[in-house]
């Protein structure tokens, strides 16, 4: 199974237990608020189904990258996560050209969202974390 697919099973799985009004938090009360439980199932389906990314759910992230980092949207978090898949994934098979490149731009667009007070605290803490353990595997 794909890296999609697992991801979109994933949500489904974790959206049907919302649903289902099983869905825990932490503290084992139920999720009430439906943004949480997707909040909740994204993260779940990243860590969960990055072990089954293939060439073309390279492609396909590639592709949504150049659609929204690139055209100047609003970056979000989800596209930040994206990148750094997208980063790790060209790092592992010697890329190295597209890796340079794809990180700079990187923290380009979020230096200059910050200078324009347009970025999240949780988009910030997503490229610092990443940065932080690629200055640490050196």
């Amino acid at each position: 199974m794909s890296y999609t697919e697992c991801k979109k099973n994933k949500i489904n799985e974790y959206l049907k237990k919302f649903e289902k009004g099983k869905l825990l938090n932490k503290k084992k009360n139920p999720i009430k608020n439906h943004k949480q439980a997707l909040a909740i199932s994204l993260s779940v389906a990243n860590k969960e189904c990055i072990k089954n990314i293939t060439n073309d759910d390279i492609i396909i992230l590639e592709k949504k990258i150049d659609k929204l980092f690139y055209n100047k949207n609003k970056l979000s978090v989800s596209i930040v996560k994206d990148i750094i898949i997208i980063l790790k994934y060209y790092k592992k098979n010697k890329k190295y050209k597209k890796y340079k490149k794809l990180r700079i731009d990187l923290i380009i667009r979020v230096l200059n969202d910050v200078i324009n007070d347009n970025v999240n605290k949780y988009l910030i803490k997503e490229v610092l974390n990443y940065i932080h353990r690629e200055s640490v595997s050196y």
